[in-house]
């Protein structure tokens, strides 16, 4: 197992009950461009190919693995680690599952600020709903988090939140401005419709 010496950029504060950066030698937010760099590696780790296949400032990636018929399941900033030289390292499959010929998963798992709508409505998950849009999703929500510190749909209540995520207004706050690309890029992970939804591809 590979060694993540710089560990995560971002943790949770639950007394404050928010996002912040745990490295103090960073600025207020990360960069656009090192949002890139991030964003850019955690989509290969999670689709994977061959680590022949990447440029020497991939091969350092723990590869996650939809090729490899995994779902990871609970993608979070927390769960994205980085090497001494910078490199992601995707960490904590205690919740992901193995799968053959297809990738249904039956059951909500993770962390509810990071889970698919379709995973949160009775009506839908019924027969099980598809893993991989699920953890789009999620990395969705994740990058909203690397970029502005706070989730896209935010409740003080179990009830309320998962009101939010199956229907509320995705909103980019104030408080930061970011690229026109980096907002689309957000808007098609975080689509309600799974089948719409952008692929790793």
């Amino acid at each position: 197992m590979d060694f993540a010496a710089k560990g995560q950029y971002i943790e949770w504060d639950e007394e404050e009950q928010k996002f912040y950066l745990c490295h103090k030698d960073t600025e207020e937010y990360l960069p656009e461009e090192k949002l890139k760099m991030i964003f850019r590696e955690c989509l290969t780790g999670i689709h994977y190919r061959s680590k022949k296949s990447f440029k020497n400032n991939l091969k350092h990636i723990l590869f996650l693995v939809h090729v490899n018929h995994i779902i990871h399941r609970d993608v979070k900033p927390q769960n994205i680690l980085f090497d001494e030289n910078d490199h992601v390292k995707i960490a904590d499959f205690g919740q992901s599952i193995l799968f053959e010929e297809t990738d249904t998963t039956n059951s909500a798992e993770g962390t509810y600020w990071f889970m698919a709508p379709e995973l949160l409505d009775p009506n839908t998950n019924k027969g099980g709903v598809s893993g991989k849009p699920c953890d789009i999703w999620s990395l969705g929500v994740t990058f909203f988090v690397f970029a502005y510190l706070e989730v896209p749909f935010y409740a003080d209540n179990y009830t309320e939140l998962l009101e939010k995520i199956k229907e509320g207004e995705l909103v980019f706050p104030e408080k930061r401005e970011i690229s026109d690309d980096l907002k689309n890029i957000l808007r098609k992970m975080l689509n309600r419709n799974a089948g719409e939804r952008l692929t790793i591809e």
